[in-house]
């Protein structure tokens, strides 16, 4: 029989053990207040990030701090692009934070270390415990109660749900267009996590009527697919 560790909670369940490696902290990026360019009238921020396999999570803030994150995508030179809006769309950029997890290798790591676990097969480094772990602590939900004393994150699994609409109308010889984007936001209010729909972003065109044919107004809902997570930022 090989030797090797594994560590249980009070429930039986592994915690640690030597193959098995848990996402730390690798990165943490300020936003500042005066980040950000204007874009379709409304304020857009982009950044960038790297990683094996990072998985980014957003600081929660209150109602006049929500973040709707329109992209996340990997760029040819392998790091990922970030693209989010604030809310309420007030042309005003606040300032937030976002943390990247990542394999321990790509972790922070300040001090000395108490317990160090390592792959006997591969030899990486699996735990250590001054590492800053990602801590999931279940699927948000609107009116979910929280401990207000402490630090929380939103960990995305998909694009959060939002409506779009085009409102079309003809007056005086021209065409007026007007475009509505509303997202489902998460915000602490009290002690309970909130849920609930806001605009983020708008654009208004008018054209000549000779330069092209109204089209008519329409709106579509685009239905979230899988239910962000709330995570524990306390510790960091």
């Amino acid at each position: 029989m090989t030797a090797g560790v594994k560590l249980y909670n009070g429930n039986r369940q592994v915690l640690v053990d030597d193959t098995y490696q848990n996402l730390a902290l690798s990165s943490v990026i300020n936003m500042g207040a005066d980040k950000g360019a204007w874009s379709w009238d409304s304020s857009t921020v982009d950044f960038s990030y790297q990683g094996n396999i990072p998985v980014l999570v957003y600081g929660l803030g209150d109602i006049n701090n929500r973040l709707y994150v329109a992209k996340t995508k990997q760029q040819t030179d392998g790091s990922y692009g970030v693209k989010y809006v604030q809310a309420p769309a007030d042309k005003v950029n606040k300032s937030c934070v976002f943390y990247v997890f990542d394999n321990p290798q790509n972790a922070i790591i300040n001090g000395q270390a108490a317990l160090k676990i390592y792959n006997p097969n591969t030899g990486q480094l699996t735990f250590d415990s001054r590492l800053k772990h990602l801590q999931i602590l279940g699927e948000i939900y609107d009116g979910m109660p929280i401990d207000p004393s402490r630090k929380y994150g939103v960990l995305l699994r998909s694009k959060l749900g939002f409506h779009y609409e085009w409102i079309s109308k003809v007056s005086g010889g021209k065409w007026y267009v007007d475009e509505y984007w509303r997202s489902d936001l998460i915000w602490i209010e009290g002690s309970v996590i909130r849920v609930g729909r806001a605009l983020v972003r708008e654009r208004h065109n008018w054209y000549w009527l000779s330069t092209g044919n109204p089209s008519p107004s329409l709106s579509y809902d685009y239905p979230q697919l899988a239910t962000p997570l709330l995570v524990d930022l306390t510790l960091i």
